[in-house]
């Protein structure tokens, strides 16, 4: 999200309950839990340099990510999102899914990598960036 966010910015979210009604708007920034894709063998490692991290995590990753909502239940997936929707392009979003996508798109791991969102996993949605301390 380097465009509209920085990395370290803090950000002031309504969070959203499990059970209560989405208020979760095309457009808008929302917190997500970040869940690995399902290929990836638990616990796999991948060194680069220095660096170990899970391999079905992408790097900087910490469990939460911020995206931004390009579709939600009923809207056509975009055209163009690589693999992991290609199939489903022009269809609807199913029900409490969502489409998510980085404003960086060289650098995000998002929709185009992960598929579909559950609302579940929404946790937040973003209201503004805080401004930094001096």
């Amino acid at each position: 999200m380097e465009r509209a966010y920085r990395n370290g910015d803090r950000v002031l979210v309504r969070r959203l309950s499990r059970n209560g009604v989405p208020d979760i708007g095309r457009g808008g920034v929302v917190v997500a839990a970040w869940r690995p894709p399902s290929g990836d063998p638990p616990g796999a490692l991948v060194t680069r340099g220095e660096a170990t991290r899970p391999a079905s995590r992408p790097p900087g990753a910490h469990g939460w990510m911020i995206k931004r909502v390009v579709a939600g239940p009923g809207d056509p997936v975009p055209a163009g999102l690589g693999p992991a929707l290609a199939a489903r392009a022009g269809k609807p979003v199913p029900q409490d899914r969502f489409v998510l996508l980085g404003d960086n798109a060289a650098h995000s791991h998002d929709s185009r990598h992960t598929g579909f969102v559950q609302r579940g996993d929404i946790l937040a949605v973003v209201v503004r960036r805080l401004t930094r301390p001096r």
